[in-house]
């Protein structure tokens, strides 16, 4: 995972996927928070972006984490 301060915004966070594919996170100071989809490693622009509040962050880690076992 590389990490890069982004002043002013918050904390973006890079990981290189499987098949050249890569996924950056945007944790905004506000507490928000933005996925961005990158089918080729290379491409400047997202193939996908997704943004999520606090409360939906949370509810994605759950799940990806394996914590997340239903309402």
């Amino acid at each position: 995972v590389e990490v890069t301060e982004l002043f002013g915004i918050g904390t973006k966070y890079e990981i290189a996927c499987g098949g050249g594919q890569r996924l950056v996170i945007v944790v905004r100071k506000d507490g928000a928070r933005e996925l961005y989809a990158f089918q080729d490693a290379k491409d400047n622009e997202p193939d996908a972006v997704i943004r999520l509040d606090e409360e939906q962050a949370r509810r994605v880690a759950a799940v990806l984490g394996g914590t997340y076992f239903g309402e």
